[in-house]
């Protein structure tokens, strides 16, 4: 039965260093960087903003999928950015 165990808690331990997001060494150090707490408005929206709100800011005309990233509560609410974890941030894939 501890055979078994280990061995379920190895396959587990390596699906999920696997299934992490493959980040370059450039940003792993800046990440390394961050305060524990992030603001939104300081930290995440201005990086959105140069790549992101062409689509998913404030203008009605142009917003695709129905996706608001310059709001956070609409950013969290979709799972674009999920607080506490880059590997389940879809904006993070995209």
């Amino acid at each position: 039965m501890k055979k078994c165990f280990k061995f379920l808690f190895v396959l587990l331990l390596g699906t999920l260093v696997a299934c992490s997001p493959n980040i370059p060494q450039d940003i792993s150090a800046e990440i390394e960087k961050l305060t524990e707490h992030l603001d939104f408005n300081i930290d995440v929206k201005p990086i959105l903003s140069d790549k992101c709100f062409a689509c998913h800011g404030p203008d009605q005309n142009k917003l695709e999928a129905n996706l608001r990233l310059d709001i956070e509560s609409s950013a969290k609410s979709n799972g674009a950015i999920v607080e506490g974890s880059l590997r389940r941030s879809e904006s993070f894939h995209r």
